[in-house]
């Protein structure tokens, strides 16, 4: 979460940058060459990420040996598993079979969505009459604070343990906000309002991070089933969001983006009885995936068959282990 508020504020300022020292430059609006920069940039970084982030430790081309054998018997001592296992049709169907990747996949959708007036906050200032690269540069503070809000959202989350009510109040919250927003001059926001109103809708980050915190205890049963719920959660938690944003937040809409606000309010207030739905199946362990793993194999201990997971007030955890 932490990366995505830090890398909008690292946006802001190159987007400020740009729009203040590059308009018209060799023929280019400001736009274009942020385009241009920022595309290139995630180009060579995410073809140096290919080759220098690992998969483990213990192939790993810049570690040391001795660091290897540390990192490897680290994950050993903690029980997790350090060597790949083959994915399988079983575990596609422990994924995709329960309503869990299901529900948890429309959480994610719904919260994802709730940060879009983010991506748009340069063009709501801009259009209200402020200056191309001062509004910028104001997207940078806003996106700081949603992660200094995330922080402490997640630290009060792991503290209490119940994601799940945090889930639901954070929802409630940016929700009513969205709604205010758009009913306050159908949409045209005084400043004031504009700014107080982005701001206060910054849970919207942690939401999607604590909806995948739920996924993370459901799918316990091995990591390939875990990692192919986290890829089918975000990839399409993410790709449907961005299809009605095509069409709720249409950039001549802007300021107002009437439209855009009562969307997010309405899948804001719709993800709640979502919520309610997974912690009532978690509950009363209702169509939980089953474990995967080679119980065999005695190199795989990372967690404990689904079969033996229980539920807590609000979600998943594992019962202690019988003698």
């Amino acid at each position: 979460m932490l990366e995505v508020t830090f890398a909008g504020a690292f946006g802001g300022m190159m987007g400020g940058a740009i729009a203040q020292n590059m308009q018209n430059t060799a023929g280019l609006r400001g736009w274009q060459w942020l385009f241009i920069i920022e595309g290139l940039m995630a180009v060579v970084i995410g073809l140096s990420g290919y080759f220098l982030l690992p998969s483990y430790p213990h192939n790993t081309s810049w570690l040391s040996q001795e660091e290897r054998e540390l990192a490897v018997a680290r994950q050993a001592a903690q029980g997790k598993s350090i060597k790949p296992k083959p994915y399988s049709w079983k575990i596609l169907w422990n994924v995709l079979a329960t309503p869990y990747a299901w529900v948890a996949m429309l959480i994610f959708a719904c919260a994802f969505i709730g940060n879009t007036i983010y991506v748009n906050f340069a063009i709501i200032l801009r259009d209200m009459g402020y200056d191309p690269a001062f509004s910028n540069y104001m997207t940078t503070p806003a996106y700081v604070f949603a992660g200094i809000v995330g922080m402490l959202i997640g630290w009060s989350s792991d503290r209490h343990g119940d994601y799940i009510v945090h889930l639901i109040v954070l929802q409630l919250w940016v929700g009513g906000w969205y709604l205010a927003m758009a009913l306050v001059n159908h949409g045209n926001n005084p400043a004031p309002l504009a700014f107080v109103g982005t701001y206060a809708v910054a849970p919207s980050f942690v939401t999607t991070t604590l909806s995948l915190v739920g996924v993370n205890h459901i799918f316990k049963a091995d990591h390939n089933t875990r990692a192919l719920a986290i890829g089918f959660i975000n990839s399409i938690g993410m790709l449907a969001p961005n299809f009605i944003n095509v069409r709720a937040w249409v950039v001549t809409d802007s300021p107002a983006f009437y439209t855009g606000k009562l969307t997010n309010m309405g899948m804001s207030f719709f993800s709640i009885p979502l919520v309610i739905l997974l912690w009532w199946l978690l509950r009363h362990n209702i169509m939980l995936p089953e474990a995967t793993k080679d119980r065999s194999s005695g190199d795989d201990n990372e967690s404990m068959p689904s079969d033996e997971q229980g539920s807590s007030k609000y979600g998943a955890v594992h019962r202690a282990s019988q003698p």
